[in-house]
């Protein structure tokens, strides 16, 4: 992802725009889990690990992140959005 944005910025200032021109967004699957995976896939794991995951993406010039949460239906959906809130989110502020 630090060479995209690189890349990114150097093509904004070749064509003459500044590089606060471009919002960059990324959208990707976040699993919150109790029990600790090796390889751990970026965006899965503790909420320590993940808030520490968007934090590296912060820290690169990320502006918005879209969290695609897991659930087959509406109620697990909802509840992987409220775990997120209440556990993720805090770490955050």
């Amino acid at each position: 992802m630090a060479e995209k944005i690189a890349r990114l910025r150097t093509l904004l200032r070749k064509a003459g725009r500044a590089e606060d021109a471009v919002t960059v967004s990324v959208t990707a699957p976040v699993v919150v889990t109790k029990t600790p995976a090796s390889p751990r896939p970026l965006l899965h794991g503790s909420p320590d690990q993940i808030a520490a995951d968007l934090r590296q993406y912060q820290a690169l010039g990320v502006q918005n992140f879209a969290a695609n949460l897991p659930g087959a239906d509406i109620a697990q959906q909802s509840e992987a959005m409220d775990q997120f809130m209440r556990e993720v989110v805090p770490l955050l502020a």
